[in-house]
C-alpha cells in the first residue's frame, strides 16, 4: 500500500487524538514475501469518533445521477454590471475611482467640466430668479387690485407673467434632469452658492460594486455615451457552458449542476466545487461551434473570478447503481480515490474505482462490495490521521 506522503496540521485532529491518540497498527500475512507492504490499521475510540464526527454506514445498491459534462467558463453577470456613461459631454477635471476600488451607488467616480452642462444650470438659475420677481410681482398686482388701484389688465398681464415664469422655470429642471442632474437636494442649494461651479458634472456609480474597467483620464475630452467606467457586482457570476446540439434536449432550466475550476484555474479556485442550476438554455445555436450557451448563476465568494475555465456536470437523469456511496466518503489520496472501511474495530483505507457521480451519491465500480460498512461522514479526519502520522513507512 502506499504510503500517505502529505503532512496536514489541522487543530481538530490533533486536539480530539490528544484525548486518547489513535493506535496505528500493521497486518502481515503469513504467506507474504518480502516485497509485500503491510496493510495499516487506525483506531479511533469512541470518545474520538464522536469528537471528530466520524459516522460509518453501509455500502449499498441505491440511484445515483446521470450527469452530462460540459466546459466554459465564468463571465460577469450582465444583470448585475454597468458601463457608466456620461450625459453630458465634458473634460475630465478628476477621478475619483480607479480600477479594482469598491463603489457603492451614487459614489461619485469622476468630475467633468461641461460647458453645456453651465448653459443649462444658468438657464435654470435664470428662470428661478425669474419666477421669483414674477411672484412678487404678481403678490403687488392683486393687493392693488382688491384696493382697485390697480386695472384688471395689469393684474392678468402679472398673472400671465407668472405662469411663463413657471412653465420655464419647470422646462429647465427637465434639461437638467435629462442630463441625470438634481435639480433639488444636493445640487438645488449649491446653485445658489457662490462656491459652486455650475460646470461640474459627477459621474456617479448606478449600482454597488467593484471599478473592473476604466477609460475616463484626466484632462480627456468625454463625449456623451463613451463608456468611462465598468462597474459590476461580483457577488455573483454567471457561468456560460457550450452544450451541443444532440445535448440541448437533454437540459432545461432548474437542473441541478457542480461545477468546478480546471488548468490553471483549479489552484485559483483552491479545487473548490460549487453547486448551482441552470438559468437559461440559449435558443440559438453558434453557426460555427454549433453549441448553444447553457447559463448557470453562482454565488461567488472571490474565488470564481470572471475569465475562469470551469468543468460542470449536469444532473440529466438518474440510474440504478449496484454499490453507491456518499459523496463525502470518498478522499482523493496521492491521485487516486479511497474510502475507508471498517475492519474490526479499525479502519483500513482502499481504493475504489468511481463510476456516475451525481448529487450526493456516488456508483463504485470496483474496490467495494454491497454490505460492507465504511466511513460515509468525517472521513477527512480519518485521512489527516494517516498523513500526520505517516502510516506505512517505506517497507522492503
Amino acid at each position: 500500500m502506499k504510503r500517505f506522503s502529505i503532512r496536514t496540521p489541522m487543530a481538530l485532529i490533533a486536539a480530539a487524538l490528544a484525548l486518547a491518540g489513535p493506535t496505528l497498527s500493521e497486518e502481515v500475512h503469513d504467506d507474504h514475501d518480502e516485497h509485500e507492504e503491510p496493510l495499516e490499521v487506525v483506531h479511533f475510540s469512541a470518545r474520538q469518533q464522536q469528537a471528530l464526527g466520524i459516522v460509518t454506514g453501509v455500502a449499498a445498491p441505491g440511484r445515483v445521477a446521470v450527469e452530462l459534462r460540459l466546459f466554459g467558463e465564468a463571465t460577469l453577470n450582465l444583470d448585475r454590471t454597468a458601463h457608466v456613461t456620461s450625459r453630458v459631454a465634458g473634460v475630465v477635471a478628476s477621478v475619483e475611482r480607479s480600477f479594482g476600488d469598491r463603489v457603492e451607488a451614487g459614489d461619485v467616480l469622476a468630475i467633468l467640466d461641461s460647458r453645456d452642462l453651465a448653459e443649462a444650470r444658468a438657464l435654470l438659475l435664470s428662470a428661478r430668479e425669474r419666477e421669483t420677481l414674477a411672484e412678487a410681482t404678481h403678490a403687488r398686482e392683486r393687493d392693488l387690485r382688491a384696493e382697485e388701484i390697480s386695472s384688471e389688465r395689469d393684474f392678468l398681464a402679472a398673472r400671465q407673467e407668472l405662469a411663463e415664469a413657471r412653465i420655464a422655470r419647470r422646462a429647465a429642471e427637465q434639461m437638467l434632469q435629462a442630463l441625470g442632474v438634481a435639480t433639488d437636494g444636493r445640487d438645488g442649494p449649491h446653485l445658489h452658492h457662490d462656491g459652486f461651479d455650475i460646470s461640474h458634472y459627477h459621474l456617479t456609480a448606478p449600482i454597488s460594486g467593484t471599478v473592473i474597467d476604466r477609460h475616463a483620464t484626466l484632462g480627456e475630452m468625454l463625449s456623451v455615451a463613451e463608456p468611462a467606467f465598468l462597474v459590476a457586482d461580483l457577488d455573483t457570476v454567471w457561468v456560460d457552458l457550450a452544450a451541443h446540439v444532440q445535448d440541448l434536449s437533454r437540459l432545461r432550466p432548474g437542473q441541478p449542476a457542480r461545477v468546478q475550476a480546471i488548468g490553471d484555474g483549479a489552484a485559483i479556485a483552491q479545487a473548490s466545487e460549487a453547486h448551482s442550476l441552470i438559468v437559461y438554455v440559449a435558443p440559438v445555436i453558434d453557426v460555427d461551434t454549433r453549441t448553444a450557451v447553457v447559463r448557470l448563476a453562482l454565488a461567488n465568494d472571490g474565488r470564481w473570478r470572471p475569465g475562469l475555465p470551469v468543468t460542470a456536470w449536469i444532473a440529466v437523469d438518474t440510474a440504478e447503481a449496484q454499490v453507491s456511496v456518499p459523496a463525502s466518503a470518498v478522499h482523493d489520496i496521492e491521485g487516486e480515490d479511497h474510502v475507508f472501511v471498517v475492519d474490526g474495530d479499525g479502519l483500513r483505507p482502499r481504493q475504489v474505482d468511481l463510476g456516475r457521480r451525481g448529487g450526493d451519491r456516488v456508483e463504485v465500480l470496483h474496490g467495494l462490495d454491497a454490505g460492507e460498512q465504511l466511513v460515509t461522514e468525517g472521513a477527512v479526519h480519518v485521512k489527516a490521521a494517516f498523513q500526520t502520522a505517516d502510516v506505512g513507512g517505506h517497507h522492503h
